[in-house]
């Protein structure tokens, strides 16, 4: 659990300490399928592809200063549901597991909408989210989402497989209604705070596993190249096709994350699939690079990043992990500065001059006192 966190930013506090500590003193497979399912999440970032997904209309249409970046916020799916998760483990760990696994529905929701925007090589599902983002429209409804998904063929050759993520979101939708009364009773247990109980931890912690580990299979087959690792550096060196190809480090990620009878299934089922079978016939098309021509394209690389001296004399090993955490990095901050774009002004409010206007209802308006009486 410990090696994570630091994804998320956040760090542990003496419950959490408590707790993990307890995990790890005597790890269960559950446990370590939580663990190892968000490791291999959010070891996906390189392996995300960026095809150039615009609409033909919207090549033709004038287009705005604020307008949503068809090519840089391509993965902005995968990122929301990658902070709603960090916002579970926050949360959960912490104790408020209710709080935690109510965010388990917006990760599943946003990882749901990755796979679906992604089933559409012509971009039209992605021009619609980003059209919802810009505040025009509608945000895709979980069910149009899953029925899309599942009419594919590649989906719709493990068509049983929806039932295990029906149930998944019908368990995280559980968490946000009202209280029933037993539920009411076990949750007041100190005053108007909720105290968790070790076995609601234990529930909450196996509950996001299961999540996370069915969003990542949705993910590898939404993306399948994860699973059959290439050499892209001896073919492309440092200048390869972003997210195309998956090497030995990330596979081994998301294979340990899925679960290798699952990840071994996966791949058998998926060696024959048209996209797997194209890019590998590609890779294999490429010239072998020799050390000499990796090094010159490593000097270029390395010329055009900060301090470029220090990245010249790396080792080779650790030149192609700067490489990949640059592509991770590089996609975490166009989103975040393209989003940004998106955001409306904050309002210059007048709190004050707000609470003296406010009213609660319009039929006891003349209930008030004129503005200048109020005090």
């Amino acid at each position: 659990m410990r090696a994570v966190l630091p994804y998320f930013g956040f760090d542990l506090d003496e419950f959490g300490t408590t707790v993990v500590e307890r995990w790890d003193s005597e790890p269960d497979e559950l446990y370590l399928l939580a663990v190892r399912a968000v490791g291999a999440w959010v070891d996906y970032v390189p392996a995300l592809p960026m095809p150039i997904l615009i609409p033909e209309g919207e090549l033709r249409g004038p287009r705005r200063a604020s307008d949503p970046a068809f090519i840089e916020m391509q993965h902005h799916t995968y990122f929301e549901a990658t902070l709603a998760l960090g916002d579970s483990l926050s949360a959960g760990l912490a104790g408020y597991p209710r709080a935690a696994l109510a965010m388990l529905r917006s990760f599943i929701e946003c990882a749901l909408a990755e796979v679906w925007i992604h089933g559409d090589p012509e971009g039209h599902r992605l021009r619609d989210y980003l059209r919802y983002l810009e505040g025009d429209g509608h945000r895709p409804r979980y069910r149009q989402m899953l029925d899309a998904i599942f009419d594919e063929p590649r989906f719709a050759a493990v068509a049983s497989f929806r039932q295990q993520v029906e149930a998944l979101y019908g368990s995280a939708s559980s968490g946000a209604h009202v209280q029933t009364p037993d539920e009411g009773l076990l949750h007041m247990r100190d005053g108007n705070r909720a105290v968790a109980t070790y076995p609601e931890l234990v529930f909450w912690l196996t509950f996001l596993g299961m999540a996370v580990h069915r969003m990542l299979t949705l993910l590898v087959l939404r993306f399948p190249m994860t699973l059959f690792p290439v050499d892209a550096r001896r073919r492309f060196a440092f200048a390869g096709p972003m997210g195309l190809y998956a090497d030995e480090i990330t596979s081994a990620s998301v294979r340990d994350g899925l679960g290798f009878r699952h990840a071994d299934a996966l791949a058998s089922f998926l060696k024959e699939d048209d996209e797997v079978t194209s890019l590998l016939g590609h890779f294999e098309s490429q010239p072998v690079l020799t050390d000499d021509q990796i090094d010159a394209d490593w000097a270029r690389f390395a010329s055009t990043q900060s301090e470029p001296e220090r990245l010249a004399d790396l080792p080779p090993d650790e030149r192609w992990a700067f490489a990949k955490a640059h592509i991770a990095s590089l996609q975490w901050a166009l989103d975040m500065s393209l989003a940004l774009r998106l955001i409306p002004d904050e309002p210059d409010l007048d709190p004050d001059g707000l609470l003296r206007r406010s009213i609660l209802a319009t039929e006891l308006e003349h209930h008030y006192p004129r503005p200048d009486r109020t005090r």
